[in-house]
């Protein structure tokens, strides 16, 4: 018996069938094994940054690697590329701003009274010398985090658990970076990204709200 199928966009940027409602059983469980090796190789690469920087090294290196490697290894995924056709609309980037505009907001407040940030020891030139540095790492973790693993989750368990577990996912990178007691900040930052990409479908967005906190705290608490 033949029939039209017809498709639309979903959450996840690449046509899905209007008829689908739920992954098969199978699915969901190669969908859960690639999320876990995913985790496991992302988690790796973080710990040998940190690794590096025990070891004496200046981060650009070991932050360019790492940033890189993941960037080149999430592009190596058809999926992946598939979601990130196409230009991004204006909406979803002002929104994308207006949340990394908004993170700040604490750190202003507390810059307001009195807590020094880290220009007070780096200087700003330092921090603009920087910059595309920090452009790699917000759009290589966000790639990997928002464009494979959050939409590889929520086909596996659905939107809720997928921004959770990628947000588990951003955390967990940075603490070996930052120490363990700057994971609740992560997440909860996290969880932030993970409904903007949710709501705006948008990496980009993603992004340029992740490279607008990283940037802005060389200046802010």
């Amino acid at each position: 018996m033949a029939g039209v199928v017809r498709h639309r966009p979903d959450r996840n940027g690449a046509p899905a069938s209007l008829t689908a409602s739920a992954s098969a059983p199978e699915d969901r469980g190669l969908s859960t094994l690639q999320l876990l090796l995913g985790t496991a190789a992302i988690l790796a690469l973080s710990l040998a940054r940190a690794t590096a920087l025990r070891w004496g090294a200046i981060d650009i290196a070991p932050a360019a690697a790492f940033a890189s490697l993941l960037l080149l290894g999430s592009l190596g995924l058809p999926s992946v590329r598939q979601r990130l056709r196409g230009l991004p609309e204006n909406r979803s980037l002002v929104l994308g701003a207006a949340l990394g505009a908004a993170l700040l907001i604490p750190g202003l407040w507390m810059l307001l009274h009195g807590v020094v940030g880290p220009d007070a020891y780096l200087s700003s030139t330092f921090a603009v010398a920087w910059a595309p540095l920090v452009a790699l790492i917000a759009i290589g973790e966000e790639v990997a985090l928002r464009a494979w693993m959050q939409p590889l989750a929520r086909q596996a368990w659905g939107p809720t658990a997928a921004i959770v577990f990628a947000a588990a996912v951003f955390a967990a990178i940075h603490a070996p970076i930052y120490g363990w007691v700057a994971l609740p900040l992560d997440f909860g930052v996290g969880i932030l990204i993970g409904c903007l990409r949710e709501y705006t479908r948008s990496v980009a967005a993603c992004a340029l709200a992740h490279f607008i906190v990283d940037i802005g705290h060389w200046w802010l608490p």
